[in-house]
């Protein structure tokens, strides 16, 4: 039988004697992290100055924050604990970045639940 795919392995990086895994993945993982970062600054940066007697405004202006912050830690987790550093803290370690980014979607999902009311 033909196999149609291949098993792609990524080669590892060495910078000042440090051994980086899967560097591009890493990477990537890094960028968007960053961009969730901004994405959180810049939101509450405009919505900061809001009025709390609005409270579904205020409601929905700390679920995105919320949303943003914790995807940022969990992709900046999952890129360096889950794939650069792997060899070191083991499987195990990716775990965190995965129970952060559920818990980021928690925060999304009540966020749309709660502007549809």
């Amino acid at each position: 039988m033909i196999s149609v795919f291949k098993e792609v392995h990524q080669p590892s990086v060495e910078i000042w004697g440090i051994k980086i895994l899967e560097p591009i993945t890493s990477l990537t993982d890094i960028m968007v992290s960053c961009v969730c970062f901004y994405a959180a600054y810049r939101i509450y940066r405009e919505f900061h100055s809001l009025s709390k007697k609005d409270k579904y405004l205020h409601t929905l202006y700390i679920l995105s924050v919320m949303y943003f912050l914790l995807m940022a830690l969990a992709t900046l987790l999952g890129g360096i604990l889950g794939h650069a550093f792997l060899y070191l803290y083991g499987f195990r370690q990716k775990l965190f970045g995965w129970i952060i980014s559920m818990a980021s979607v928690v925060m999304l999902e009540r966020y749309v639940i709660f502007s549809l009311r």
